[in-house]
């Protein structure tokens, strides 16, 4: 190969990640005779974390040693490996499980410890993915945000894969799925061929690493940050000690998104229904729930249970200190809570609001003080830090009840300015989206079209300002999603944009190597690799021809090789 080419080929491959920390912990999953089965994850230089499925469908474990490589490491050598003891979680009836931790028979020198994260995960979240896809043994790189929580038992979340992106198609299962901007892993790939009644299934779904731990507590050695439930929502209620008809409409009104909402919940004492229906509602709503409670999770009616992950944080405050709330909420969502009763922020900005359950407020170590610093800071702040509360205190006559329920009520002009704020962000990325679209429609054939929301939200946001009342109380609500979810189309449409200018450089990248292997073996292809070279350097490129084009050099380039072999 021309070395410059080659110099070219691997600053391509640096910009995607290849030569990254990830290479160190990205693996291949092989059979001993050499096909590939998946992907998985290493989370020491002895354990690789992966589905159940790459390596077996039946309920018992495999007795058979596989092949894991480092494959982002060329040269590095490869190890064997066998189920662990007590790792093993198969495809339950319902598809539910579907988790396994290989042991090899050797540590990997090279190996190093996946950054395995609890995270709160929100809609339209990024995350990438490398898999081994057929064809493509030393696997692709694939990007994909996240579309709603579902699979079985609202145990997964859905991936939404970028238009241009490369397909999680089977050989993706068991690998790491990092989040966009941090590099954490947050959840494992599962890409199955088929559903239960055997019809091919388009859907690729991510299993969230808090999901991973309730099935296997044993992995919480490896994963960092704060669980989202304190295990004191653990101890569940006898099914004669929780109010159903509670649980029911909590759940209801989990399900919807509405940020900015303070609930104050007088639940009565700790044994009492509507107590333990609150706790009931958020053991239920916890992905990372102990399986031993499955049993109560059956027993309960559908329309109580809440989707599953709908709880970001709950915190119980009886007994504890106002510096060990302060903590939770900083360990879990990045909230710190400052000096004189201010609230400094560190919140990372999302779109969807996060739910956030303090409950026992009036049973605390220093209940007034956690009011006052903690709780009516987050109130009044809640819109600003796109998040909701509901705040669980034993007694009505409680000082703290009367102090939160009027801070709601004057929580309107920080609404309204915060969503000021959004709407000149929005118009912002209009005007940006509106800026490349005029330059892609140069290089591409059909870029997504830029759609202006803006105006009609100024309009509406200045109503709100000149209104009074009750009425800008029961419309705000409303103009602060339809700024979201603006806010959501414009990103995304701003990712789209930069997927594909990625996906073309990918493209490129892939038909030089393809190239550069004719070369090497003398193969006189280069009337085909011109004209795909046309379509990719100049003029407006088809992504999706393109993409046909280059696979389909790829695979004539591997049929000559193996006729001039074979010959």
């Amino acid at each position: 190969m021309n070395p410059d080419r080659a110099g070219l080929d691997r600053a391509r491959l640096d910009r995607v990640g290849l030569d990254g920390e990830q290479s160190h912990w990205r693996v291949r999953i092989k059979s001993l005779y050499g096909g590939v089965l998946g992907a998985g994850t290493m989370l020491d230089t002895r354990h690789v974390l992966t589905c159940a499925h790459v390596l077996s469908k039946e309920l018992q474990p495999p007795t058979e040693q596989v092949l894991v490589e480092l494959v982002l490491l060329p040269g590095m050598p490869s190890a064997r490996a066998t189920v662990a003891a007590g790792f093993w979680v198969p495809v339950l009836d319902d598809e539910r499980g579907d988790i396994a931790v290989l042991r090899l028979d050797r540590p990997l020198p090279s190996a190093r410890n996946a950054p395995l994260l609890r995270l709160p995960l929100t809609l339209q979240q990024g995350v990438r993915a490398y898999g081994f896809p057929e064809g493509a043994e030393i696997g692709l790189w694939s990007s994909a945000l996240l579309s709603g929580g579902g699979g079985p038992s609202g145990e997964w979340v859905q991936l939404q894969e970028a238009t241009d992106a490369e397909p999680m198609t089977e050989g993706f299962s068991g690998a790491a799925a990092t989040d966009a901007d941090t590099g954490s892993v947050i959840g494992m790939v599962v890409a199955k061929p088929e559903t239960p009644d055997g019809s091919v299934s388009r859907a690729t779904w991510m299993i969230p690493v808090d999901t991973i731990v309730g099935y296997l507590p044993d992995l919480d050695a490896w994963v960092q940050g704060d669980p989202a439930v304190d295990r004191s929502f653990w101890t569940s209620p006898d099914s004669d000690a929780h109010s159903v008809p509670f649980a029911r409409e909590f759940a209801g009104w989990l399900a919807h998104d509405e940020t900015g909402q303070v609930r104050v919940v007088v639940t009565g004492e700790s044994g009492s229904a509507t107590a333990g229906g609150l706790r009931l509602a958020v053991l239920l709503a916890d992905r990372e729930r102990p399986r031993a409670t499955d049993a109560l999770f059956a027993a309960v009616p559908r329309d109580a249970v809440p989707p599953q992950g709908s709880v970001d944080l709950a915190v119980d405050a009886a007994g504890k200190t106002v510096e060990e709330v302060r903590r939770r909420l900083a360990g879990r969502l990045g909230i710190v809570a400052g000096e004189a009763r201010h609230l400094i922020d560190r919140a990372r900005r999302r779109l969807q609001p996060q739910t956030v359950v303090v409950d026992g407020i009036d049973d605390a170590a220093e209940p007034e003080s956690l009011v006052a610093d903690v709780i009516l800071p987050l109130s009044h702040r809640a819109a600003e830090l796109g998040i909701r509360l509901v705040l669980g205190f034993r007694r009505e006559s409680s000082p703290g009840v009367t102090a939160v329920r009027s801070t709601i009520s004057g929580v309107i002009p920080a609404r309204l300015t915060l969503l000021q704020g959004r709407v000149t962000e929005l118009a912002a990325l209009e005007a940006g989206n509106a800026e490349q679209y005029a330059q892609l429609q140069n290089r591409f054939i059909d870029p997504p079209e830029v759609v202006r929301e803006v105006p009609f939200l100024e309009a509406a946001l200045a109503q709100l300002q000149a209104g009074t009342g009750d009425s800008v109380a029961r419309k705000i609500a409303e103009c602060e999603e339809a700024t979201d979810r603006a806010l959501i189309a414009a990103r995304q449409l701003r990712a789209r944009y930069e997927a594909m200018l990625r996906r073309r450089e990918e493209l490129r990248a892939r038909l030089e190597l393809y190239r550069a292997r004719a070369t090497d073996h003398r193969l006189a292809l280069d009337l085909a690799h011109d004209e795909i070279h046309r379509a990719l350097w100049v003029g407006r490129c088809d992504l999706v021809a393109a993409a046909v084009a280059v696979e389909g050099f790829g695979a004539e380039v591997r049929r000559a090789i193996s006729a001039a072999e074979q010959a």
